[in-house]
């Protein structure tokens, strides 16, 4: 636990000789002349509040507190803090009494911490999402729709601001079941508000629960109908649920809006292949790269389905198309090698492989060239191929990727002797072997000789 109070990180060794291990608060006599003129001097110091510097008992809870924290006591601490914050209302105490009582789990002691901030505060913000995340916590979600109303009556934070943080908070700090239905709640409550629908939709996604995104999602996009985000949360959540039919709806509906969207064009196109449509996944695509020839999304998808269809002269145009755009050549050659190592073209597919540049697609490269000489049964010119690339590597990792593929072409064979040998000297050379992953078999008796 991290010191309650910067300050108080210096009055902890003032009680670290008079606290004993056993933390018996009655051990220390702080009700001495010497101990309050020492506690009030140091408060002064502090410039803390003149109601707590003037009373030695509450900085004695306090300095406790900070050791009881430091020492892993979180429930100790959560206590003194609480008394003092709620004896000596201060916004500043009450504030980190409700995070240490969060901190410490004691949820009920953190709503009372974080309304009586509320009350004194004048509606700050803050003290009102604290409010609404104790409630929360707490499981008592009446009473946090409550307080969410305050917050979002506050002039100090945007209503979008504040449903966003109430998504991630819903998220990440409550049990499913009660997140999820403290947000339909909310999406029911403000229906007319298009992030309160957002908020909904987005943590049922979130959550898998991807049915209770449904009614936000399409309000949503009744709301506003041109907010991308609102279709797209309409159809990630129709794609997990269903009918197909809505599905493709939505889609169409989406690309009327948004006909440059490639991502809501690519989806569309895979639910059409999906569904046997190829007519109309031929003029989507024709009529997506008449909008833009060089989309890379839409060229990629077309030579996947075209893969798909085993429709190889479409999948071989799309990615020689593909290979041209900048940045894409390395991933297209890689796809269309691996197309014709499929049709047998196998030094076609090596001349491919050949004009790799990229440092990332290079070992990829080395190893499809290797199994294209496995597949045309030249397994010694595989092993050789890539021990010759072993000194070619730009790092240990790679190097290691390559011996490790030496092994699997001759395991393929059922040459397990040769793998064994080849296994054992790349351990010798690399034996703490940080990157490959993998480790030299135990030699069964029958691959002697």
């Amino acid at each position: 636990m991290q010191p309650i109070h910067k300050p108080f990180a210096m009055a902890t060794i003032l009680l670290a000789s008079t606290l004993s291990l056993g933390g018996c608060a009655t051990s220390v006599q702080h009700d001495s002349g010497s101990l309050n003129s020492q506690f009030t001097r140091y408060a002064v110091d502090q410039e803390m509040d003149p109601a707590i510097a003037t009373r030695s008992d509450a900085i004695y809870k306090l300095m406790v507190a900070e050791l009881a924290g430091q020492r892993g006591d979180n429930a100790t601490a959560s206590k003194m803090y609480t008394e003092v914050a709620l004896a000596y209302p201060n916004a500043e105490l009450l504030s980190r009494a409700t995070l240490i009582n969060m901190f410490a789990g004691e949820h009920e002691q953190a709503v009372d911490t974080a309304r009586a901030w509320f009350e004194i505060s004048e509606h700050d913000a803050g003290a009102i999402a604290a409010l609404t995340g104790v409630l929360l916590k707490a499981d008592r979600l009446d009473e946090a729709l409550i307080s969410l109303d305050d917050w979002l009556e506050s002039a100090n934070t945007p209503r979008a601001k504040v449903f966003a943080q109430i998504g991630q908070f819903l998220g990440h700090n409550i049990a499913p079941a009660s997140a999820l239905r403290f947000g339909q709640e909310v999406a029911s409550r403000y229906q007319d508000d298009l992030d309160a629908q957002v908020m909904q939709a987005r943590l049922a996604i979130a959550l898998n629960a991807h049915e209770l995104a449904l009614p936000p999602a399409y309000r949503a996009v009744e709301l506003s109908p041109l907010m991308r985000d609102a279709h797209q949360l309409r159809i990630i959540a129709l794609s997990e649920t269903g009918p197909m039919e809505e599905l493709v709806t939505a889609l169409e509906q989406a690309l009327t809006i948004f006909p440059d969207d490639s991502r809501f064009r690519s989806a569309l196109l895979q639910v059409y292949a999906r569904t046997g449509q190829t007519e109309k996944v031929q003029f989507q695509i024709t009529e997506s790269l008449s909008r833009n020839p060089n989309d890379v999304q839409m060229l990629r998808t077309a030579a996947l389905l075209a893969l798909q269809a085993d429709d190889i002269d479409q999948a071989r145009h799309y990615l020689a198309r593909l290979a041209r755009q900048p940045g894409e050549e390395n991933e297209a050659i890689l796809l269309l090698g691996r197309v014709e190592m499929e049709q047998g073209h196998f030094e076609t597919a090596r001349s491919l492989f050949e004009r790799i540049t990229s440092a990332d697609a290079w070992v990829e490269a080395q190893i499809r060239i290797a199994e294209s000489y496995q597949l045309e049964g030249r397994i010694n010119e595989a092993v050789a191929f890539l021990g010759d690339q072993l000194s070619q590597a730009a790092d240990i990792g790679d190097a290691q990727r390559l011996a490790l593929m030496q092994g699997v072409l001759l395991i393929r064979e059922g040459d397990y002797k040769r793998a064994f040998d080849i296994y054992s000297e790349a351990l010798a050379i690399w034996p703490e072997n940080p990157k490959s992953g993998y480790s030299a078999p135990s030699r069964p008796n029958d691959w002697a000789g």
